[in-house]
């Protein structure tokens, strides 16, 4: 019977003082440096997550907010509301399933436009 590995090797590269760095730590810590990148992970991981739900909230919030200001410019009956809402839900839906667009693909156009926003212009 073959034996699984329980550990995949992968590599990558940084700059020198960035791995004179990571074995400093890893040294005073008394990790190995695949413990260390293990544990780096796991942090970026909880932070990205807990960064994935202050958006969440921040949108939920807004959208509440802006539900409540709408509600008292043009009050509607929120059965209405609901409908309006799944209509406009199953059109997005719609549209995504044309374009071949999941949740996955989604996320990642949404990154590559944010790094891209971030990038400072060419010129003077």
């Amino acid at each position: 019977m073959p034996v699984t590995r329980r550990y995949k090797i992968i590599g990558f590269s940084v700059p020198p003082a960035i791995a004179d760095q990571i074995e400093d730590i890893a040294r005073r810590e008394n990790r190995t440096k695949s413990e260390l990148f293990r544990e780096m992970f796991r942090v970026w991981e909880e932070r990205k997550q807990t960064e994935r739900e202050r958006e969440f909230e921040y949108r939920l919030t807004k959208a509440l907010v802006e539900a409540e200001a709408e509600k008292t410019r043009s009050p509607r009956p929120e059965d209405q509301l609901l409908v309006e809402s799944l209509e406009l839900a199953c059109y997005g839906q719609q549209q995504a399933e044309k374009l071949g667009l999941t949740e996955h693909k989604i996320d990642r156009i949404v990154y590559e436009e944010r790094q891209q926003a971030r990038q400072p212009q060419g010129g003077s």
